[in-house]
């Protein structure tokens, strides 16, 4: 009797480490199998709404970029509303890699200061009608950061508009441009859209 309990313990002790091993190698597989496969989907087109009625359309020309290259983005602004709506546009998109994976477009307008040159141009845009227009990420933006080295790559873009310019006439030919940025700032809203996922390969 002693012999044949001896024997289930025996039994019982290799089920368990037959069990433990075929448990890690279950796990390893499935370990494996989540490193090699990208269940990231690409997202090329984004659109909001704000409580304006102004509409947002944003997207990118194509999902897998090279480390290196630069990212043209475009998009387009249409004006639900009954009033215009005047978008606020500067000339060089300013971008910040946020959380390193991000890549983020600041809105235009980002403060007051009376360091900077007033640079903006306000684009009219009629009730009912629409307004296309470009952004470009230039590479030196993210490659200036060392830590930035993500495969998939997230955008955010931002966006500033106001319904009144009537005090920001001549604010480009001004010497004294704090009223102007002051006036800009207190007028106008900003919203940051996303997110927008692409693949950005290594050279």
């Amino acid at each position: 009797m002693k012999k044949e309990s001896d024997l289930k313990t025996i039994f019982h002790i290799q089920l368990k480490m037959l069990t433990i091993i075929v448990g890690f190698i279950t796990c390893g597989l499935l370990s494996a199998f989540a490193q090699t496969t990208d269940t990231n989907a690409r997202v090329m087109k984004i659109t909001t709404e704000t409580e304006d009625l102004i509409d947002i359309q944003v997207s990118v020309s194509a999902s897998t970029f090279r480390r290196g290259d630069d990212i043209p983005l475009n998009y387009f602004v249409t004006n639900k509303s009954n009033k215009a709506v005047y978008l606020v546009v500067e000339p060089d998109s300013y971008v910040m890699v946020k959380d390193l994976s991000i890549l983020r477009v600041i809105s235009p307008v980002r403060g007051v200061s009376d360091h900077e040159a007033y640079d903006y141009d306000l684009i009219r845009i009629l009730p009912k009608k629409s307004y296309k227009g470009k952004l470009l990420i230039k590479a030196k933006y993210y490659l200036e950061d060392k830590n930035y080295d993500f495969s998939i790559t997230r955008i955010q873009v931002g966006f500033s508009y106001l319904f009144n310019k009537s005090n920001l006439n001549g604010c480009k030919q001004v010497t004294y441009v704090l009223p102007c940025f002051y006036e800009l700032y207190t007028k106008s809203k900003s919203l940051t859209i996303g997110d927008l996922v692409i693949e950005m390969k290594k050279q």
